[in-house]
């Protein structure tokens, strides 16, 4: 409950007191770290990252890390302390191959998509399950800012006319 609040200063106590508490999922199995950064909650993050810095390679059920969540609810100071811990992780896929990148794009999150090309560039071309892009993704949930994000991307322009040759929509990108 601390770390879904954002509550810094209980959770710094509830870690010293038990440090099994920042890795121990709650009753839905959501990480402290996992709730903090799905939340926003910058404190929080630095707070658990400092005090159990093993958290950040941790992973849900389906294979999530906290950087996917930030990434999937469009946290980018947030999305840059998980990075600054864990660079890899930008380029971890869950079980299906979900990058965080695919996550901030496919929910039309423009800063976290432009701060996570800062971050780790290569994520632009990684394909999940299926083998979508983060654009071809941004084109069909129709997050065009997104997907603008990313065709200023070099590597990912490059990839729009196999996208639209694949059937993807790209006319509403042109549009005002």
């Amino acid at each position: 409950a601390a770390a879904l609040g954002g509550h810094a200063a209980c959770i710094r106590r509830l870690v010293t007191a038990a440090p099994a508490a920042a890795v121990t999922p709650d009753q839905r199995s959501g990480r402290p770290l996992h709730l903090a950064a799905a939340e926003g909650h910058e404190a929080a993050v630095l707070c658990l990252l400092e005090l159990a810095p093993q958290a950040v390679a941790l992973q849900s059920n389906s294979g999530r890390t906290a950087l996917h969540l930030a990434s999937a609810m469009g946290h980018a100071a947030c999305i840059r302390q998980l990075h600054a811990a864990a660079p890899a992780a930008a380029l971890a896929g869950d079980q299906g191959g979900v990058r965080p990148l695919h996550l901030a794009a496919a929910e039309g999150h423009e800063a976290a998509v432009r701060c996570l090309l800062e971050l780790a560039p290569q994520a632009a071309l990684a394909t999940m399950q299926g083998g979508r892009t983060p654009l071809s993704l941004a084109l069909g949930q129709q997050r065009m800012a997104a997907a603008r994000a990313l065709l200023g991307f070099p590597p990912a322009a490059e990839a729009l006319p196999g996208l639209v040759a694949a059937g993807e929509p790209a006319l509403p990108l042109f549009a005002d």
